[in-house]
């Protein structure tokens, strides 16, 4: 039940390496001019190519771009992406822009899926819980941390590298690019939707947007794992159990991972569920250092330590250096306010 990158690329697994289960996949069309939920595409480049390899794909045929390194921002988005400056943090990186909708595609392998509400139950030993934030067939688990983001595909001269800038509230602006003219400009905030749509408005002003392709807005986990993750046959996997970095906003990843998990412990339910919680507790620490953030407080210096899984899972890496580096720019914007990013 559902067939973003998760669904997908668990089908595409059984189909490979478990031909002898009957496997019917439901989804309901996003109203997308790609069909797909909206996404910025990033994925660490390593981890991608190796869960690619587990289903015997070539992963180069997705990959739009592979870049060394990102930039944390908090200065005016004219300059962000195109010279040096006290307001920012270089990370060394292995991040790739992947071309998502080809890929589940390619996983789907021309199987066209089937409206839910046509499905009998009853008529299936086990049901893939792959709905996203809306978790349709396990247990719901309400949040007020399920946040509200915009992006636009976008015809710019798009940034030498993947760029974010952090604002105060809680959340940050991306311009990533995923082509020669082209890039993905998003922004999510805890500060709900309006504050998002604005932001986002104020950075399409400064970075001379030619021409706008295409636009949507998503709503995304932000609280990391959601217990159940198994409720009598139905099996939840990626953003349906909370598996969305809450402060990098990454799923791709997660929800892959936790298919092959999955296929690997297809027998072993108990095996499943801590073998999630092993690779994605850290999650949980998180939401604690976003709290603060929110709320005007800086974290702790031991706190960002437990960072590292997050960079780690989306391909960058920092050290202590990094992380006083990140702790400095993090002031800069409190003071600055919510919009002090911009002046």
């Amino acid at each position: 039940m559902g067939c973003g990158v998760g669904g997908s690329y668990l089908y595409s697994l059984l189909t490979r390496k478990k031909p002898e289960v009957e496997v019917s996949i439901f989804d309901i069309p996003h109203h997308t001019r790609c069909g797909i939920k909206g996404c910025a595409w990033a994925v660490s480049s390593s981890q991608f190519m190796d869960l690619c390899q587990e289903a015997h794909i070539n992963p180069h045929k997705y990959i739009l771009g592979v870049y060394d390194h990102v930039l944390l921002d908090q200065s005016n988005l004219r300059v962000a992406y195109r010279y040096a400056s006290a307001d920012k943090v270089k990370l060394k990186a292995k991040v790739a822009m992947i071309d998502k909708p080809l890929f589940i595609e390619d996983m789907l392998d021309e199987a066209h899926p089937l409206n839910p509400s046509e499905a009998n139950l009853t008529t299936f030993d086990r049901i893939i819980d792959a709905t996203g934030f809306k978790r349709a067939y396990l247990s719901p688990y309400p949040s007020p941390l399920i946040v509200g983001t915009i992006q636009i595909r976008a015809v710019i001269e798009p940034p030498s590298f993947p760029t974010a800038i952090m604002n105060k509230g809680g959340g940050y602006t991306w311009i990533f690019p995923i082509g020669k003219s082209e890039a993905h400009v998003g922004s999510v905030s805890l500060q709900g939707i309006e504050f998002t749509r604005r932001v986002l408005d104020e950075v399409t002003k400064k970075i001379n947007v030619e021409r706008i392709i295409c636009s949507c807005e998503e709503q995304i986990r932000g609280h990391g794992p959601v217990v159940p993750f198994i409720e009598g046959k139905v099996w939840g996997l990626g953003e349906a159990i909370g598996l969305v970095d809450p402060i990098s906003g990454v799923g791709i990843l997660p929800a892959m991972t936790s298919a092959k998990l999955l296929l690997e412990n297809w027998d072993n339910p108990r095996k499943y569920e801590s073998h999630i919680w092993a690779k994605y507790s850290y999650m949980t620490k998180e939401v604690n250092i976003l709290s603060k953030f929110c709320e005007g407080r800086l974290p702790g210096y031991q706190e960002l330590l437990s960072l590292w899984s997050t960079f780690r899972n989306t391909g960058i890496s920092i050290g202590p250096r990094e992380i006083i580096n990140i702790l400095a720019l993090a002031s800069r914007v409190r003071k600055g306010g919510a919009e002090g990013f911009f002046h």
